[in-house]
């Protein structure tokens, strides 16, 4: 018997991943995810100028949507315009056994869940408060898959927190994405990079941002 190890199938493997998901292509339009993260990568991204995600960087976006569509399978995509802001919510009117989600968003993360806070995470937050307001409802299920658990011992796990909002919060979240929007898209018609920049800090992380080293201002130009 002779074993060897094969990179050339490997690589195509990634490849038929990155084909599958689509995760390089530039996406047409402002959508949600757009104005939830480090403008300026949004803007590289909409000007097609960001390198192909990286292979690691790939696995874990295969792993949330494993996770999902083995929850909630579909056929396509459904997308929803609210004032030029394009929305994707991952569950709408789904069923878990027999309880309804009428709205749900889905996430995956590396987070120990012992320590784990929606409070912390405020682009959880601001996600399902977009999808609400552009769906007119209170309340949205964020579905949090921990690929690591608790890492004693590292087996994955779940948790689902229900988030309900007023009116209020809504609308002044939607004016915050109306904000970031009109300054991402006077970038992109200037061709300067979004100022004022939004973003956090964790984004800036190496294994995080496929920009940092190359065109990000902050990190790449020195």
């Amino acid at each position: 018997m002779k074993i060897k190890e094969s990179p050339e199938k490997r690589q195509a493997l990634f490849d038929a991943i990155r084909q599958r998901g689509h995760y390089d292509d530039v996406r047409e339009g402002i959508h949600l995810s757009d104005l939830l993260y480090c403008n300026y990568k949004s803007y590289y991204r909409k000007k097609g100028l960001t390198p192909p995600l990286s292979d690691e960087q790939v696995l874990l976006f295969m792993t949330g949507y494993a996770f999902q569509y083995f929850l909630f399978p579909k056929n396509e995509e459904k997308t929803y315009e609210k004032d030029g802001i394009i929305c994707s919510p991952d569950v709408e009117d789904e069923y878990i056994a027999e309880i309804k989600m009428p709205l749900a968003e889905v996430k995956s993360t590396r987070m120990n869940m012992s320590k784990f806070r929606v409070e912390d995470n405020q682009h959880y937050i601001e996600q399902c408060a977009g999808y609400c307001a552009r769906k007119g409802v209170l309340s949205c299920d964020l579905i949090v898959f921990f690929v690591m658990g608790n890492y004693a011992p590292p087996f994955p796990n779940t948790k689902i927190f229900e988030i309900n909002f007023t009116e209020e919060e809504l609308k002044n979240y939607w004016l915050e994405f109306l904000r970031r929007k009109d300054v991402l898209e006077e970038a992109l018609k200037n061709d300067t990079l979004p100022n004022p920049h939004f973003g956090y800090d964790w984004e800036c992380q190496k294994n995080r941002c496929e920009v940092r080293d190359t065109l990000c201002p902050k990190y790449g130009e020195k």
